[in-house]
């Protein structure tokens, strides 16, 4: 109780977070695109900007996921899915004004 799990692609997925939540544990985590649960409008880059966030919540605003897009020198824009059941951690902000 109280922990937190901090897993990558192979590991995260939604019914991971409800069992850890339930059990008092948080989790933070990237996702892979194809993951059951996953709707298209969370997986697609198109007609989002390079380092565009977007946050989605699920189970009462618990469970967030959030989208982010950066755009890379080899494949250009990418998509990186994070699920997060910390609360007030998934926001998103910028000091410097530089579009991060």
């Amino acid at each position: 109780k109280g922990s937190n799990l901090t897993v990558d692609n192979l590991y995260t997925s939604l019914p991971l977070a409800k069992i850890l939540w339930e059990q008092g544990m948080t989790l933070l985590g990237t996702m892979r695109h194809n993951r059951k649960g996953l709707s298209k409008d969370i997986t697609s880059t198109q007609g989002r900007r390079e380092n565009s966030a977007v946050v989605w919540y699920e189970v009462e605003g618990r469970i967030k996921l959030i989208s982010y897009v950066v755009n890379t020198k080899s494949k250009g824009k990418k998509n990186i899915i994070f699920l997060c059941t910390i609360p007030d951690l998934a926001t998103v902000g910028n000091t410097k004004n530089d579009g991060k």
